[in-house]
């Protein structure tokens, strides 16, 4: 979290393009679970997993 802001890592871009197309109804049910002003965004950035 930063803020109000959820900040989700993935490791593949259709997961990220899948997640922002959900952000809004993603938000409305976390607002539900947490309250109306725990989270206002979700931020998603693609992070390839690396090679161990």
């Amino acid at each position: 979290m930063r803020g109000t802001t959820l900040v989700v890592a993935v490791s593949d871009p259709a997961w990220a393009t899948q997640l922002r197309f959900l952000e809004h109804d993603l938000v409305e049910r976390l607002r539900t679970e947490l309250g109306p002003n725990a989270i206002d965004a979700i931020e998603v950035r693609v992070r390839p997993e690396q090679a161990g």
